[in-house]
């Protein structure tokens, strides 16, 4: 074989490990544990699950209703409007007050639809087959994840509701059924959008044919969600029991009244220590992180001790800190404990899992994949933060009635994005903040 080993794997090979496995006594009882029990309850570490505990010393008081995202990926809609509803004197006044979601949603389906087809007629040149096309296609964006970038833009076009003016449907909670309808037709007007274009047909023209498109798919949103209030009728018993009533406020008034932020008073600071992300740099990528570019789009990219002293600094102001993590890594989710080393991977299969976060990222082992709300941090006697708390969209039965406790190692391996009113940021990084964005393709997202 010219000294190479065969590329294959040998009968010979398959039997040397067989033997190596059996002949060690101790993988027996752990293949019995694993096999029977599954890798997280058999990895799960006892300590950790009894010493992490629910308390903090510094702590936004004001508890919101836990709310349940369900069989959705609307996670950054409920933490976008808890972190808004804490942000409200009159609103904490009513019991259990929830916004509508469900009203949100709407919108961001319809503003993902035309994204989509704009995106179709702006790479109308490129092959069907290129890896921009096959991208776009792919990872078509009817499905219900969304950003920081995305509530805003939602929130400033389209106001707020409560949820008795729009409540939850079938669909609202339970989104995969209606995702796929909504994918199929997009999928078909990308062909029909395509293919007039190759016959002739103008991008005016073809922009025409969009508004048909996009009236079909506000119809299909309609059936499915039900539809968007234009005006508001607000009844409602605060704490004390004093009445209210409100009358004839559009959505926006309904935010000027009851919130009232300037929600571009907010930057994003991320910690993506990877090969694609510029440190201390804003970036940005060319179709925006909204639903188009826009030049508040733009992300800095820093240490984590930055996002941490920012952090700290809102929460003792009251204000709450909207995040991004990859909550499905180390998470105990019945004791609500987000810990790196709540699992002991490493002696449960005898391996050590050394790649570092930016690796991680690199190779696309980290992702972000959930938004939530930290309304409180515990420090040391040298001001370093421990732990965080930190409150979910899982519903009641999550965790400690629906808050989790968040280890400082884990918000540094596995948090992402922050959003901080600039006012708590350094001259420094707000001098950063100012810098024109570096431009990323979208494949780099």
């Amino acid at each position: 074989m010219g000294g190479y080993l065969d590329k294959k794997i040998t009968i010979e090979q398959l039997e040397s490990l067989r033997e190596g496995f059996l002949s060690d006594p101790s993988n027996k009882p752990i293949m019995n544990t694993v096999t029977n029990n599954g890798i997280e309850a058999s990895s799960k570490d006892y300590f950790k699950a009894r010493d992490v505990r629910h308390h903090f010393n510094i702590l936004i008081p004001t508890e919101t209703k836990i709310l349940d995202q369900k069989a959705s990926g609307r996670c950054w809609l409920f933490s976008g409007l808890t972190f808004l509803l804490h942000q409200s004197p009159k609103l904490l006044k009513i019991h259990n007050f929830e916004f509508s979601e469900n009203y949100l949603m709407f919108y961001d389906k319809l503003e993902k639809a035309n994204s989509f087809l704009e995106q179709i007629l702006e790479y109308k040149d490129e092959s069907l087959h290129s890896y921009r096309m096959r991208d776009l296609l792919q990872s078509l964006e009817m499905k219900d994840g969304g950003n920081w970038f995305r509530f805003s833009y939602l929130i400033k076009k389209y106001g707020i509701v409560p949820y008795s003016s729009m409540p939850e449907t079938y669909h609202s909670s339970k989104s995969e059924q209606m995702n796929n309808v909504l994918a199929e037709k997009m999928r078909e007007y990308a062909h029909k959008l395509r293919k007039e274009y190759q016959n002739g047909i103008s991008v005016e023209d073809l922009r025409h044919q969009k508004l048909k498109m996009i009236e079909e798919i506000y119809r299909i949103l309609c059936i499915c969600l039900g539809v968007p209030p234009k005006t508001i009728y607000f009844e409602a018993h605060d704490k004390i029991g004093k009445f209210i009533r409100l009358k004839d406020l559009t959505p926006k008034d309904f935010y000027k009244y009851f919130i009232d932020i300037n929600l571009d008073e907010y930057a994003v600071l991320s910690n993506y220590p990877d090969l694609i992300h510029p440190m201390n740099r804003t970036y940005t990528h060319k179709l925006g992180f909204g639903y188009f570019r826009d030049n508040k789009d733009k992300v800095l990219n820093t240490n984590m001790e930055v996002l941490k002293v920012a952090a700290i600094e809102q929460l003792k102001d009251g204000v709450p800190v909207w995040f991004s993590s990859d909550v499905k890594k180390d998470f105990l989710k019945s004791d609500g404990i987000l810990d790196t080393k709540a699992y002991d991977l490493e002696s449960l299969f005898k391996t050590q899992f050394s790649l570092f976060k930016g690796q991680r990222l690199d190779y696309l082992s980290l992702r972000s994949t959930h938004a939530m709300n930290i309304v409180g941090v515990n420090v040391d006697d040298n001001g370093n933060p421990t732990k965080w708390r930190v409150v979910n969209s899982y519903g009641t039965t999550s965790g400690n009635s629906g808050y989790l406790v968040m280890t400082d190692k884990w918000f540094e391996k596995y948090a992402y994005r922050v959003v901080i009113k600039k006012r708590y940021l350094t001259q420094h990084i707000k001098n950063l903040l100012n810098t024109e964005p570096i431009v990323l393709d979208p494949l780099d997202s």
